[in-house]
């Protein structure tokens, strides 16, 4: 009987850990538990067997090393929201650009280098795009990319300016057609009203009209309302999630926050970051001859 009650027991904890306690470790597991679907689950990045974890380097990844796992795990995660907004715009008439939230449920994840490395992937592809950095309390596009603005989006939501002057707000990227908002300084004051301001509205109306795809890198969801706010704005939402490590209460309970603001017909896209994919995982097993391969 104690035999029987110790295996039941284990089973009865692995069960939980499996569906409601523990991280997320395959793309098959995410999709069981919360019926969400997953498009790429993108490698942690490595060199030598090193870990690297500066946020300029995983940012610059696609650009420097475009033939590595990581790169091709962005190239899917493109695919993965072109074919999801192909089937939810089929049956509808659409004009104007088409808006990517990346947002996560807690800080750390890796949202902002993934929402850079997703505007840079649509843009190599040929597509006009702007990246918005819509975190105002901790604005994070600019300090990956090692750069310095003048000036931020909480500048232009703060003072009235027309059509023309927002030019002055834009940073090229380095790939073409890829122009970017960032953030300057950090703030501390409640930033959600800013984002329901006549200014962000005229914003993301000019961006509809300029551009075929506009991301913006939203705050985490559970700390704060923002991002619920943008997700309203949004024709589909990529979700980054830590790879066995963001729990799954935190995950369910990011997608029921955008679920009831936003609606149950918008649609959601995860990406598992920063998976430890093991020798054992299909998509590992042809890098060494794939992705490094020499030329012929």
């Amino acid at each position: 009987m104690a035999i029987v009650a110790g295996l039941g027991l284990g089973l009865g904890l692995a069960f939980l850990n499996e569906n409601f306690i523990g991280g997320f470790t395959s793309d098959q597991q995410f999709e069981a538990v919360l019926n969400v679907p997953v498009i790429s689950s993108v490698p942690l990045l490595s060199r030598a067997g090193r870990s690297i974890t500066e946020r300029s380097q995983v940012a610059n990844e696609l650009l420097d090393h475009p033939l590595t796992a990581y790169s091709e795990s962005i190239r899917r995660i493109r695919l993965g929201l072109e074919n999801m907004l192909r089937r939810k715009l089929q049956d509808k008439s659409r004009e104007g650009g088409l808006i990517v939230m990346v947002g996560s449920a807690i800080p750390g994840e890796g949202k902002t280098t993934t929402a850079i490395a997703i505007a840079r992937a649509f843009a190599m592809s040929g597509k006009r795009v702007l990246l918005v950095d819509c975190d105002l309390r901790r604005p994070s596009i600019a300090p990956s990319l090692e750069l310095t603005p003048e000036s931020g989006l909480a500048d232009y939501l703060t003072l009235s300016l027309d059509s023309q002057s927002i030019r002055q707000f834009v940073t090229k990227d380095k790939v073409p057609g890829l122009d970017m908002i960032v953030g300057k300084n950090t703030h501390r004051t409640s930033t959600d009203s800013l984002i329901e301001t006549a200014q962000f509205n005229l914003l993301m109306e000019l961006a509809k009209e300029r551009f075929e795809i506009i991301v913006l890198d939203t705050p985490p969801i559970l700390p704060v309302v923002d991002a619920q706010y943008l997700a309203t704005r949004a024709d589909i939402v990529t979700l980054v999630v830590h790879w066995a490590s963001t729990s799954q209460r935190d995950v369910r309970s990011a997608i029921n926050d955008l679920r009831t603001t936003a609606g149950d017909d918008l649609p959601i896209a995860a990406v598992l970051s920063k998976a430890e994919l093991g020798v054992g995982s299909y998509r590992n097993k042809y890098n060494s001859y794939y992705y490094y391969a020499p030329e012929s």
